[in-house]
């Protein structure tokens, strides 16, 4: 099995594991809820059809609870840690089953952790109107913005196999924007 690439760079197994370890991401989780609800999901359900959906321990347990052994047919066998396997088995549909109670991976898609104080945006439907919406105000802000080719530097590799184009985003232009658009 081979390293993710971010951005055109190859990451070795210890930095992959620092996916595992950020201390900020608590902190961040909320705010990217926030932001989120001031953009319209289009229920394109791509989230749940091409991404694998990490959980956290009490989320795993909180699956099992609501669906039973059917919880393991849903899991991703080749991770280490729980992980749902796409597509999604609580689609139904271009709905959740589990809306509710879905877990923190969904709750923040279009984002998803690449490493500590480093965010990957996929660029689904949603997911262009956030990065349209926080370029805009990184410009305006001063932050430092590099534009790439989607074909060569801004894509990632799917756990398919497949190139999905996404932006990169630090927390520190979240929690600034966060600070100056969402509390006001």
């Amino acid at each position: 099995m081979g390293y993710p690439y971010i951005c055109g760079k190859k990451y070795n197994s210890n930095q992959c594991k620092l996916f595992f370890i950020d201390t900020n991401r608590e902190e961040i989780i909320p705010k990217i809820v926030e932001i989120l609800q001031r953009f319209k999901c289009d229920l394109c359900a791509a989230c749940c059809r091409n991404a694998g959906i990490d959980l956290s321990p009490d989320e795993a347990v909180e699956i099992l609870r609501l669906k039973g052994r059917a919880y393991f047919d849903m899991l991703d066998i080749n991770t280490v840690r729980d992980r749902l396997k796409a597509p999604c088995g609580l689609l139904e549909g271009n709905l959740c089953s589990v809306y509710e109670k879905r877990p923190v991976s969904c709750k923040v898609y279009p984002f998803a952790w690449v490493q500590p104080g480093l965010l990957l945006l996929y660029q689904c439907p949603m997911g262009k109107k956030v990065t349209a919406e926080l370029l805009k105000f990184a410009e305006m802000s001063g932050f430092k913005v590099e534009k790439a080719e989607p074909e060569k530097e801004a894509a990632a590799i799917g756990l398919d196999g497949k190139v999905i184009t996404a932006a990169v985003v630090p927390y520190t232009l979240l929690r600034q924007y966060y600070k100056n658009i969402c509390i006001l």
